[in-house]
């Protein structure tokens, strides 16, 4: 049983909570993405962060950093090095990333968009 799905769990104010079913999209190395097939909300857990989306806000997410380009958007930090800034739907959490992380995470989403088009397609 992963972190996160099972039968049930203790939420903030002591009280059971039943917790989310899971479809695990992606679970390799440093990836680990998940949606539940109850609410929609989705777990991205890339190195050493872990975020959660509602379905709309994932899908807009996904949009996003497939149309973003390393090249184009970097910047120089102070350390002299070029990274990317990639915003979420929350106002206060941004990832950073130099070329080749951005574009292992790159990567890592555009495998979560195909197994939720694969998902969505069997569903029918």
């Amino acid at each position: 049983m992963s972190l996160f799905e099972g039968l049930g769990r203790i939420g903030r104010n002591n009280k059971r909570e039943i917790a989310c079913i899971v479809d695990v999209l992606i679970n390799e190395r440093n990836r680990y993405v998940s949606k539940c097939r109850g609410c929609g909300k989705v777990v991205l857990h890339y190195n050493n962060f872990m975020t959660t989306f509602n379905e709309g806000d994932f899908e807009s997410f996904l949009n996003y950093v497939s149309f973003l380009h390393f090249e184009s958007n970097a910047v120089r930090f102070p350390n002299g090095k070029p990274f990317i800034t990639v915003y979420t739907c929350h106002e206060d959490i941004y990832f950073v990333f130099n070329e080749e992380e951005f574009d292992d995470f790159r990567d890592c989403l555009s495998q979560v968009k195909v197994m939720l088009e694969v998902k969505e397609i069997l569903k029918m």
